[in-house]
């Protein structure tokens, strides 16, 4: 099951929301668009989470809000969750739901079974950032405060963490030819039971995944997965085929699933990069090599990918 987009900035769109499709299943080697999610009538859906005890009661981000939806009633509702803005990836953790509030640099941990907010971490009130010298702006670069929190997941070592397109809390932006530029680059994981940031140098950073013992991570403006040992040493990279952004593996075939974007109008001109398409690449987990590739149309970027049960597929359509 993909999830896509418009893409976020007007200026790269060629698509209206009529002709989007946020929500499409590859199923017996057909795609087909869900069409509960085509009525929403919104510009992208970022992300899903099963229930911890019930596949068949599923999360869904609408980017500044949640909804729950349970296919045994075939019905949905909102959480009550206040102040969400720019959602990216949710997480369920035992019976907490992790919510990436990317717009407010902040992870939210919301209890699923008492259905309230239990914990909100602003990634400006850690210590370390509070440490950091203020980069003084000038006409040719200025720096912002920000983290760009896309995930919140569970590390190998039972420690909470967060993916983050900027280690520090600090973003620098260029200004080239009275345009401003989004520099990449410092990303990594800050673990946030302890408070200690780990930069890795990613660029742009999204999607974290547990295979086979080792963290899989879409270092997505590079272009590649790259492979970490379980205290975040680079074991290994795997070229993909453009921007990577969600990603599911199969044990059982022992496949890697990752989602493909397009690459963006305005820095096809000013990186001078080849555009390709959206996509999902699945790649040999053992061989680390490239398998297959399944073309998307319907969406301007791709948001997240999973593999879901059959069942649950075929509910979804249906609804």
């Amino acid at each position: 099951m993909v999830f896509g987009a418009l893409n976020a900035n007007k200026a790269d769109r060629q698509m209206s929301i009529s002709e989007l499709h946020p929500v499409q299943i590859v199923i017996d080697g057909e795609i087909k668009s869900i069409p509960i999610f085509d009525s929403w009538e919104i510009e992208g859906i970022s992300s899903m989470a099963y229930h911890f005890k019930d596949p068949k009661v599923i999360y869904i981000d609408r980017g500044n809000a949640l909804v729950k939806i349970d296919l045994h009633r075939r019905e949905s509702n909102f959480l009550n969750i206040e102040n969400l803005k720019d959602v990216h990836e949710i997480t369920m953790i035992d019976n907490t739901l992790w919510i990436a509030n990317t717009g407010f640099n902040e992870a939210v941990a919301f209890n699923i079974i008492k259905e309230r907010v239990e914990d909100r971490i602003d990634l400006f009130t850690l210590d370390f950032f509070s440490k950091q010298k203020t980069t003084k702006n000038n006409k040719e670069m200025e720096s912002i405060d920000k983290f760009h929190l896309n995930q919140v997941f569970l590390g190998i070592d039972n420690n909470l963490y967060g993916l983050v397109h900027h280690t520090y809390g600090k973003q620098l932006i260029k200004h080239v030819e009275h345009k401003k530029i989004k520099l990449q680059g410092d990303g990594g994981v800050i673990n946030m039971s302890n408070n200690k940031p780990i930069p890795l140098n990613l660029k742009s950073p999204h999607t974290v995944r547990i295979v086979q013992n080792s963290y899989w991570v879409c270092d997505s403006g590079n272009f590649t997965i790259n492979i970490y040992s379980p205290d975040w040493k680079l074991k290994n990279k795997i070229k993909t085929n453009g921007y990577g952004r969600g990603a599911d593996f199969s044990k059982k075939l022992g496949f890697f699933y990752v989602g493909i974007s397009e690459l963006r109008k305005r820095y096809i001109k000013l990186l001078k990069l080849q555009v390709g398409k959206n996509m999902v690449q699945i790649f040999s987990i053992n061989k680390k090599e490239l398998i297959e590739e399944i073309i998307l149309n319907s969406i301007e970027q791709v948001n997240n990918l999973y593999l879901v049960d059959r069942k649950v597929g075929m509910d979804l359509l249906e609804l």
